[in-house]
């Protein structure tokens, strides 16, 4: 998992904490938006994050490890190009993006 995470990092900010992209709505390093801080805290039960934590790389880090470890749990079988595609797509049970697969697989 942690070889997926800093390959993620590296896809989606180049490790800048600071980056904002997809007209703002994706932030820090991980690029997460509003609807993964919903759905984390969704999958915790409680409200243990919020928008400013995006800029947080170690809570992004957890965000994503909490995110990408529920997704395994719905699909064991998937292997680490599909756990990593479904951080970008949103859930395992939708279809790899093909240029998100590819950057994984570089």
């Amino acid at each position: 998992m942690i070889k997926l995470l800093i390959l993620l990092i590296a896809i989606e900010s180049g490790g800048d904490s600071k980056a904002i992209g997809d007209g703002g709505r994706a932030v820090g390093i991980l690029q997460i938006h509003p609807i993964m801080i919903r759905e984390c805290n969704r999958i915790t039960g409680r409200k243990r994050w919020t928008l400013a934590d995006r800029l947080d790389p170690v809570e992004s880090v957890k965000m994503c490890t909490l995110y990408l470890s529920y997704q395994r749990a719905r699909k064991p079988e998937a292997g680490l190009v599909e756990l990593g595609c479904s951080w970008n797509s949103g859930s395992i049970m939708k279809p790899l993006p093909k240029k998100y697969r590819a950057k994984l697989r570089e």
